[in-house]
């Protein structure tokens, strides 16, 4: 299940771990940069985790999306960055993913059509809000 999935940040990587802290799925986030923060929304499909998790450095944000079985131990992931090094204005302070609750969530069949309807709100070091658009890669202040 993915309450017992952990996302862990090393550097610019991303590794997606058992409770038991055994690495079945890593992936570069960034080429440069590292990891500040991890936000993450998940839904189950045919008895997989579906993850989608938005990934920030100091200024870059990175969308990867993960399908994992039903067993997290097993080494079967499916890992894509959906978006890479999408670069903003100013230091990034948090990410929040809007339009995703859970009835959007059990709308969607799959976590590729999740995260391209997905908005990000990012909050910047100078009280600036952006909408990201995920599909687009449109910015909105």
């Amino acid at each position: 299940p993915v309450s017992e999935i952990l996302l862990v940040g090393r550097g610019r990587d991303l590794s997606f771990m058992s409770l038991s802290r055994k690495i079945f799925g890593e992936i570069r986030c960034f080429e440069n940069g590292r990891i500040h923060g991890v936000r993450c929304v998940s839904s189950k499909v045919d008895g997989r985790s579906q993850i989608m998790a938005v990934v920030h450095s100091e200024k870059k944000i990175s969308i990867v999306s993960a399908k994992i079985s039903k067993e997290a131990t097993d080494g079967d992931a499916e890992l894509l960055v959906v978006c890479k090094d999408w670069m903003m204005d100013d230091w990034i302070m948090d990410v929040h993913t809007l339009t995703v609750d859970e009835a959007e969530r059990s709308r969607q069949s799959s976590i590729e059509d999740l995260t391209r309807s997905c908005l990000v709100a990012v909050g910047l070091a100078h009280n600036v809000i952006q909408i990201l658009e995920v599909r687009t890669r449109a910015v909105q202040e």
